[in-house]
């Protein structure tokens, strides 16, 4: 390199490559060149940790510090896998899923991990305390998995005796929800429209079986009123058997009976519907109205174990209400089904 003398000295001391250079950590010489390489790599150099951890130390320790020494490096639990800073692998371990825990039961099995204790101790662990199979049953029994079995084998007869009792309580509590639900059921605004489907069907079946009765749905006269159900033989009872349909109603026992006055007496009205099409004619409906007899049985208090299907008690009707020749004209029976309607009629003052 040319340079003038003035640029000389300069050049010598820190631009020329071949000039001669003293490491100030290691104290090694180098050419110019050659020192430019062994800047930023020189072993006794003082570096800070990578890690941020705040040390400081000579290049060459910078590796042992990193892997053992550093609590900013990262290491892996070696329970689960997964990557943490060493300073916080230990806090790790008091969550971790895969660290192993002893069973609580102290069953002696080993190494479980701690996300499936829960698993191990509902469904493995033959020292957990169980209750027994049969405790909706009644049975208050409480003891090690293992030991379950026995206890099975010792109860059997008090178990079936407990189950036994179960059913009847269940039975019982069937037929009240039932019980309720019909009485949900049913209307209580004194007027029940009763659909007969399948009527040529039922027809047949009353001309075979004598004197068959179908029930409507029960319904009551007003909300906390009587309780009453309509009937019908649809081949006729007493002096219509056989040529007429015959209508009834009567008195059930209802949830409100001791709060009525006795006898029923409020006016009754029967109607067969006629389906015509009020567009086309003027629907001309089979009426019938009675007021009950006081003395007639059927309308005093009804006894509490009288059902809906108590065919004992007949009821208050007309045995003639419609001949087989009559129900055919118009449109009594349309779409193979008959609409029987009941309404009672109560006054305003005991409706309120």
């Amino acid at each position: 390199v040319k340079l003038t003398r003035r640029d000389l000295p300069d050049h010598l001391q820190h631009d020329c490559p071949k000039r001669k250079v003293k490491c100030e950590f290691c104290g090694s010489e180098f050419t110019g060149e050659a020192y430019e390489n062994h800047q930023g790599v020189c072993p006794q150099e003082s570096v800070y940790c990578e890690n941020k951890c705040g040390a400081r130390m000579m290049r060459r320790l910078l590796s042992q510090h990193g892997m053992a020494e550093c609590p900013k490096r990262t290491q892996p639990c070696k329970y689960c896998g997964k990557e943490f800073v060493f300073d916080t692998i230990q806090n790790h371990q008091y969550h971790c899923p895969r660290f192993p825990v002893q069973c609580p039961n102290q069953c002696g099995t080993p190494n479980i991990a701690r996300e499936d204790l829960a698993n191990h101790v509902k469904d493995n662990c033959g020292s957990a305390l169980v209750l027994c199979p049969f405790k909706d049953a009644g049975c208050k029994h409480r003891c090690p998995k293992l030991a379950i079995g026995r206890h099975l084998e010792d109860t059997t007869k008090s178990h079936l005796t407990m189950m036994c009792n179960l059913v009847g309580r269940q039975r019982q509590e069937i037929l009240e929800l039932r019980r309720e639900m019909e009485e949900l059921s049913v209307s209580h605004d004194g007027i029940l429209i009763w659909k007969l489907n399948d009527y040529s069907r039922k027809l047949q079946e009353a001309k075979i079986r004598s004197n068959h009765e179908f029930f409507s749905p029960p319904f009551y006269t007003h909300r906390y009123g009587y309780k009453l159900q309509v009937s019908a033989f649809l081949n006729g009872n007493g002096s219509g058997e056989g040529s007429h349909l015959s209508v009834y109603i009567r008195v059930l026992p209802g949830e409100y009976d001791n709060l009525l006055e006795w006898p029923f007496s409020y006016k009754v009205t029967f109607s067969l519907l006629d389906q015509s099409d009020p567009s086309l004619s003027k629907p001309q409906h089979i009426t019938e109205t009675f007021n009950p007899d006081p003395n007639w049985k059927n309308f005093q208090k009804p006894n509490s174990t009288r059902n809906s299907l108590d065919e004992s008690t007949l009821g208050f009707g007309y045995p003639k209400f419609i001949s087989h020749e009559e129900i055919k004209k118009r449109n009594y029976i349309r779409d193979n089904c008959i609409f029987i309607k009941a309404s009672i009629e109560i006054p305003q003052k005991i409706m309120a």
